[in-house]
Formats: C-alpha cells, structure tokens, sequence
C-alpha cells in the first residue's frame, strides 16, 4: 500500500524566442544558454526527445536534414545539393561558434527555400517550434485536421482535449482579431520549455499560427493548466496585435527611421514604433551592443542596470517581448500612478482607444472563464488551492500559507515527518479562520485527481457520479472496463466483493501503480484505484506482467488488513502487532508474520527510518530478509511482496528468511487455495510461465 503524496510542486514554463517566431516564458527567464545550443535545437543532427503518445507522432520532421530529404521530389536538384551543403556548414557554424557564418548560412537556406513558395518556409518555420503532434487548420472558428504537417490523425481523447484548448484561446482573444489565426498546431519541447508561441505565415503577417505546447498546457487528466496558459495567450495576442499587417510594412525599408524587426519596418503610427520611440531609442545601441556579443553576463547585467524599465527579465529579451509583456500587464493589472518607466510603459496603452476596448473585453473574457473554472477546474495540490482562494484571505495570511506549503512541501521530499506535522499544524490555524479544514482541503484534492471512479454493483461497474461528474468517452469507458475485468480475472471470487469502489488516477508515469485503502473504519470493504498511463500502454492494451504482480500484491493488502484479521483502533494492552490504525488479531496472518520475521529487527527498522541513506543500510544489512528492496519499506509491504512471491513464483527450499517467509504462507491452507486460483486465473490468460 504505497502512501499517496497529495502535494505537488508546481513546475513554471520557460523558454526562449527564436527567428520570427515569438515565444512566451514566465518572468524567470533563464539567459544560461548560448547561440550554439540555441542552434542544437533548431538545426542539430541528432532527433529530438521522441514524442510520448506513439498515436500522434505519424511522420514528424525533428531535424533540418530530415526537412531536405522530405524535399528531395520538390527541389531542383542543384538547391537540394546546396541545401545539403549549407546544412554541413551550420554543423561547422555550430562546432566553431561562429555566430556571424550562421547568421550568412541561415539567409541562404532561407533565401533558397523561399523559392518553392511561402508554404514551405512555413513548414521549415515548424522544425523550430519542436515536434508537432497535431495540426489544424482554423475553418469557421473550429479545428480542422491538417495532415500536411503531420501525416497521422489525433484520436478523439486527445481532439477533445484540442478543442477545450483552442475554446481557452477564443474565448480569450478579442474577436476583431481572432479571425487572424487561421492555424494552431499542438507541439512539444519537452516539459517546462516553450508554453507557446505565434508565427505569421505569409510574408505581410496578415494570417498568424499559434503552437501550443501540449505537456505545458494540458494535464495527465486531460484538463487545461490554466496557471500560465491564461498569461501566455494574452503575452501571444499581444504579438499578433503589435506585428501583423497593419502594423508592418512585410519589407526592410533602409531609408526609414521606424523600429524595424528582423524581417520588415514598423509603420510611422503602429504601437511598436511609438514604443520604440519613447522608450528604447535611447537604450537600443547599448541593447544591441550587448547582443551581439552573446556575453550572459553583460546581457543580465544589461537588465539589472535598467531593472526599472522592464515590467519582467524576459521583457528585456528584446523590443518584441518587452511590448509584448508590457501589454499582458496592462491587460490584466491595475492601473499604475506611473512612477517607474515600466510603470510608463503600461500607461503607454491607456492612450489608444483601441488597446483599452481590447483590455475590456479581454477582462470580460476572463472574469467568464474564471467563473466557469472555480466551477469545474481541477485543483492538484495545496498550493494551488490556496491560489484559488487569494481575494478571501489577508495578504499576510496568503503569503504565509504559501511559505508553509514550501515549508511542508520540502519536509516532505526530506521524510522529516515531525516538520510536516508541525507545518500542517500551522497551515490547519490559518485556514480554520476562513472556515476551512487541511484535511477535508486534501481530502478534496485527492478525489478531484481521479480521472474515473466506478461502485461495483454485482461484480460490475457502475459509474460513481456523486464523486466525478463529467461523463466519460466511450473510448475511456471501454480501457477501464478491460482493467476492472483484469482485476476481477485475479483476485479470487471469496474477497473480490471486498472492494466495493475502483477508481482510476495518474501521477505521471513510474510512479505508483496502484493501491488500495480501506472504505469504512471496519476495514471491511475497500477501494482499489490504478494508474491510467502506467496500467495501459501506448498500443491501448494493458500493461500485462507488471500489472498482474501489482494486482496480487493490492490484493496481499486487502488479505491481511481486512476485519477478519485487524480491530479497529490501538488496543493499548495488547502485546499484538498494530499497524497505524489498527491492532492485529491473535492468529492474523500480519501478526504471526511480525512475531516470526520482525520482532527481531523492528528496533533496527524504526532507527533506519531517519535518512535514506539509513534506510538503505538497513535494507542492505537485512538483504537476505527481503524478497524484493521494496518489501524493506514496513511490514506490511514486506509480507504483501512475500505474498506475491509465494503466488508466482516456485515453491523455494527454505535456505534463506526471504525464502522462509514465502514458505510462511504455505502452513495456511486458505493461503494455499488462494495461490493455487490465482494461479489458475493467470494460466488462463497466459499470463504465468
């Protein structure tokens, strides 16, 4: 029965802009990268991370020689073997760190596929937002597919997903501008990278792709994380709004005095070039200067001497950014006196009638889908409840809960147990004087992360819909069927009516499998819940040996915790083994086992408990003690691994106490029963060797 950790860390997003692709990160933007592993992740030879859903990754172009090789029909043969060339030389551009020949390189591989058509700059575009796993085109204000990016369709899970993020980007643009999307790819980097960026996809800017980063922005439970995602849409609007035609004239004018970008010349009157203007002419030589030597030290040293300017670090990435993050604040805070330049900036916006009917709506919007999502978001972990309840508490109240919650969060990670105690201790008195209670707030997170929860009615399924009350795909339906079918296909017919509620859940993948816990205090009957993304692989079928081995072992626990074999509560003149709830009874199997196997060596054990470093030790000390280092964790893991073992597993001689404690189980012959029917089950699914 491993224990469920019911607070988790929250990861912010990070990431970096590239080409004319503009990218959003949060306010701690990390400058420790170079140019050259800037270059590794646009042009490197090696593929990227392989896309963990198999079902969506269809032919994905990861690399620019693979972009070359998918070409090869299209191209004169001449701009193929020259494209080839330019590709060795970025290889040498990289190796050498020579920032001026990438920069020549780069305008030639450019300049030679812009021959073939703007569509195909767009795809070449694509190899640098990360691996695509969907892509769609925008008809009517829906998602289409678009399978001239990737060549294999989502399936309808993951569309559903798509669309709730799609709505989230609608429902959040203001519609004078939202017909200017007419693409949105879902792409990944990996986690904590690229939440998102915009790309303008003719050469006037007039149509614009959004890319969305599925690990960033969409949980394991299929729902949106909203934490950055709301901040990030507007960062990327803001992009849209201060880049596309009206702003821009689509070419480099070197007689103009306007801001110009890396590929066009801003308009007199457009929102770019009155910033420009008012705020970074006089600093942009000295930007520059600081760029072009690709130094981080003078780069960061460059904001700290102009901290007052910049609303975020990452807005003095570059003019671009630093527009783009002055607008997302003065969409979604208060209005400044003005006293700082940053503060000015954000003023810079409150003299365009347009820039304020567009704060409005964008606010409207906003204040809708915050009502809908207190309603129906999924709240993952203490800190994220305390966030959600920010306007009820003192600002001094909030800070200090969410300082406790690090506090007790680390605790934690270290296993200093009398800290989270005294932590929790604290965080309890605070919220109790808003009328809330730590362990109904917990209790509470952890039913909102299942993503399914089932009653057993006569050894069938019977959708639980006071715990969870979205429906389910016929698709979902079907898998967790097919897992409670396995679990009834295993555990014998004498206790499977013992578990009364089946649940799934996730916690990411490798985590914990599954586990079991008692439904009333009588430990009469129980729940079991299991890991979606562990339990079911990729393919859709089921995780068959592991999954088997974790079904016994849950099924172990419910064997030697059930009311025939424990009493409720601590009985305090008892000389039997008590677990934290309950004490054993006189002939339970758990404490015959404590007598035979542990007496000896639970003074060791508690000691051991301390480090992991003395845990480890003590497993090693005690090695010929334990079928598996997990049954090392307490007693009642042990004997539900040596349950384990004595089901699947030949009956041993004996020479060793991890041997013996299997051979325990067969002095029972209710045990022995059991084994021989799993076993059988087993067989009939091919299952045991």
């Amino acid at each position: 029965m491993k224990k469920r950790i019911s607070i988790i860390l929250l990861i912010v997003t990070i990431g970096f802009s590239s080409f004319k692709s503009y990218f959003h990160t949060n306010d701690n933007y990390n400058y420790n990268y170079n140019y050259k592993t800037h270059l590794n992740r646009i042009y490197g030879q090696k593929s990227r991370r392989r896309v963990a859903n198999k079902e969506e990754q269809g032919n994905v172009i990861m690399n620019f020689r693979q972009f070359i090789e998918s070409l090869k029909e299209k191209l004169k043969t001449e701009d193929y073997n020259k494209l080839i060339r330019l590709n060795e030389e970025l290889d040498s551009a990289l190796k050498e760190d020579d920032t001026e020949r990438y920069q020549e390189v780069t305008s030639e591989i450019f300049e030679v596929i812009s021959k073939y058509g703007e569509y195909l700059l767009f795809i070449h575009q694509k190899i640098l937002n990360g691996e695509v796993l969907a892509a769609f085109n925008i008809v009517k204000g829906d998602i289409v597919v678009n399978n001239h990016i990737t060549n294999k369709n989502p399936s309808q899970e993951n569309i559903k997903s798509y669309e709730l993020l799609w709505e989230r980007i609608k429902n959040i643009i203001p519609k004078s501008y939202i017909g200017k999307i007419t693409d949105f790819n879902i792409i990944t980097d990996g986690k904590a990278n690229v939440l998102a960026s915009v790309s303008g996809i003719d050469s006037i800017d007039k149509k614009w792709e959004i890319n969305v980063d599925k690990i960033d922005s969409i949980r394991e439970n299929g729902q949106l994380d909203c934490n950055e995602l709301n901040n990030t849409i507007i960062h990327e609007f803001a992009h849209i709004l201060t880049l596309n035609s009206s702003q821009i004239e689509g070419f480099i004018n070197p007689n103009s005095d306007n801001y110009q970008t890396g590929t066009s010349t801003t308009k007199q009157n457009s929102y770019l070039n009155k910033f420009y203007q008012r705020f970074w002419k006089n600093i942009y030589d000295e930007w520059k200067e600081t760029n072009e030597t690709g130094d981080l030290e003078e780069k960061e040293n460059f904001y700290k001497k102009y901290k007052n300017q910049f609303v975020s670090e990452y807005a003095s990435t570059n003019i671009e950014e630093d527009i783009a993050e002055t607008f997302t604040q003065f969409v979604t805070q208060d209005k400044p006196k003005g006293k700082s330049i940053k503060e000015k900036k954000i003023l810079f916006f409150y003299k365009y009638r347009e820039t304020i009917e567009l704060r409005e709506e964008i606010r409207a919007n906003l204040k809708k889908l915050s009502k809908h999502q207190n309603k129906e978001e999924v709240i993952n972990d203490l800190g994220e409840f305390i966030e959600s309840i920010v306007e009820k508490l003192k600002f001094k109240d909030f800070m200090k809960l969410m300082e406790s919650y690090k506090e007790m969060k680390s605790a934690e990670e270290n296993q200093d147990y009398d800290k989270v105690n005294g932590v929790y201790i604290i965080i309890n008195e605070i919220l109790e004087k808003y009328d809330y209670n730590l362990d109904e707030v917990l209790e509470s997170i952890q039913e909102q992360r299942y993503l399914a929860s089932f009653n057993i009615i006569n050894g069938e399924l019977s959708i639980n819909e006071e715990m969870i009350s979205k429906e389910y795909s016929k698709e979902n339906l079907r898998r967790y069927q097919l897992l409670w079918e396995r679990v009834k296909n295993i555990i014998p017919k004498s206790h499977i009516e013992r578990i009364i509620k089946f649940s799934i859940d996730t916690d990411g993948q490798n985590n914990v499998m599954a586990y079991v816990n008692e439904e009333d205090t009588t430990s009469e009957d129980w729940r079991l819940t299991i890991d979606k993304i562990d339990a079911i692989k990729e393919d859709d079928q089921l995780n068959n040996e592991e999954l088997n081995n974790t079904i016994v072992h849950e099924f172990g626990h419910i064997l030697t915790l059930n009311n025939t074999q424990v009493e409720e509560g601590i009985i305090e003149d008892s000389i039997n083994y008590c677990t934290e709830t309950a004490t054993t009874k006189d002939n339970s199997y758990l404490n015959k086992f404590y007598y035979k196997f542990w007496k000896g060596i639970n003074e060791e054990w508690i000691k051991a408990q301390e480090s992991e470093e003395a845990k480890r030790v003590f497993y090693e000390n005690n090695i010929e003690h334990f079928v598996t280092e997990y049954a090392s964790t307490n007693i009642l893991e042990d004997i539900a691994e040596s349950f384990t073992a004595f089901v699947l597993q030949d009956k041993p001689k004996g020479k060793n106490i991890s041997e013996k404690k299997i051979l325990f189980f067969y002095d029972f012959k209710e045990t022995i029963k059991m084994r021989n029917e799993i076993r059988e089950n087993l067989k009939k699914m091919e299952s045991l060797k």
